[in-house]
Formats: C-alpha cells, structure tokens, sequence
C-alpha cells in the first residue's frame, strides 16, 4: 500500500468521532441539514478503503441520476482537497472510484433501477443517502448485497 500520511482526526467533524470505532451492521447518523453527516460518512468511506484492505463500499441513493451531483462530487472533492488525487482512479462515466495502491472500490448505484442490484457482489459495506427517502423493500436488497 502506497504510505498515506494524513491526519484524519482533523480533517472531520469531531461530533462525529465516536462513530469511527462502531462495529455493528447499522450505522445512523442523526443531524439537521448541514450538520455534516454526508461529509463525515463520505470521509469514513475514503478512510476505510485507503487504511483496509478487501473494502468494496457501495453508495446508494433512490435515484440514480442524484448520486453524480451529490455523493460522487462530494467524495470526489474530498480526495482533491486531501491532495490523493494521484492515488485514486475517478471514473465519471461509470461513476466508480478506485484507490490505487490496493483496488478498493466505491461504486455509485442507484436504487430506481432493481435490476442493476441482481450484479453486485463482494460489498462490504453500504452508505444510504437520504435514507429517509427509501423503502423497507430498497433496505431488504441492499442488506442482501452486504456478504463481504
């Protein structure tokens, strides 16, 4: 692995800390707008695949068509202004980004096309954006999916 040096504690929010050691299946986070709660698990994600090994985290939001200006900018920003660009494979197109040095992936779905989830496999972890937006049904699948 490629060594990284940052110091992630300062780069998030610190209401947020303890939710770094969590070691459940679910994590919720709780907070009005603009508390900080996408930012902080889009840093969460980033920190995992860089410092794990095996992670293919899966992003979802009910519409696919809202991930591009959301949660893919917003990480996609996050490795820009934490200077890791060059470790990092961006693929807009297909909205998919991989960390280099190991091959753990963040992939980019969303949830208004069913058949798409038939495919993925290895996820081991899942953020659901605006989960408030989703159903038990849309939940049930995306558990499904989290085997790795």
């Amino acid at each position: 692995m490629a060594d990284v040096t940052l110091d992630f504690p300062k780069l998030m929010n610190e209401a947020f800390y303890p939710s770094l050691h969590w070691k459940g299946r679910y994590l919720v986070e709780h907070g009005g707008a603009g508390s900080g709660k996408s930012h902080f698990i889009a840093e969460m994600c980033l920190l995992r695949i860089i410092t794990e090994l095996h992670h293919n985290i899966a992003v979802f939001r009910k519409v696919a068509k809202t991930l591009r200006k959301s949660c893919f900018k917003l990480i996609s920003d996050k490795i820009h202004d934490w200077g890791l660009i060059s470790l990092f494979k961006i693929l807009k197109s297909d909205m998919t980004i991989t960390y280099l040095p190991n091959g753990n992936e963040l992939w980019f779905i969303g949830m208004d096309d069913q058949e798409k989830l038939k495919s993925i496999e290895r996820v081991t972890s899942a953020w659901m954006e605006e989960a408030s937006e989703f159903n038990r049904e849309d939940f049930e699948q995306i558990d499904l999916r989290l085997r790795g």
